[in-house]
């Protein structure tokens, strides 16, 4: 192998090395977007069940 083939190969690493960090850190973007939702989502859920209370509470005053 030429030393330009070396060289043309290298920059050819670097590139998709450069590429891959740059997937990886929209990855990382995404996954921290996706606990916000969760978090929020969770929190959504808890304030809307204890609106609705307890389901089987109400069940055993009716009776």
């Amino acid at each position: 192998m030429q030393y330009e083939d070396l060289v043309s190969l290298t920059q050819k690493q670097l590139e998709l090395i450069g590429s891959l960090t740059d997937t990886v850190r929209r990855l990382a973007d995404m996954q921290e977007e996706l606990r916000w939702r969760v978090r929020f989502l969770e929190s959504a859920l808890e304030e809307f069940s204890c609106d609705l209370g307890d389901p089987l509470e109400d069940t055993d005053h009716a009776a």
